[in-house]
């Protein structure tokens, strides 16, 4: 029986690997937005029309955290 580490790194993407049960898991962590900016009624009306028109360019904004920034421009 093999002894598996506890952690591995990955050189080829650059990603860290942690053993949870039998499999590796990526050490994944969501950014977060370092200013959090009032949303107007545009922005609000703005974010209801690309989630419902433009779902991928909304999921982008979202996981990239540039939503909030790209709302209060409006």
């Amino acid at each position: 029986m093999t002894i598996m580490k506890k952690s591995i790194h990955d050189n080829a993407i650059g990603l860290d690997y942690t053993l949870v049960n039998d499999h590796y898991l990526p050490n994944l962590t969501a950014a977060a937005s370092a200013e959090q900016h009032p949303t107007g009624r545009w922005g609000h009306l703005h974010k209801k029309y690309l989630e419902e028109h433009h779902p991928i360019w909304y999921n982008q904004l979202v996981l990239s955290g540039k939503l909030s920034s790209y709302l209060t421009v409006l």
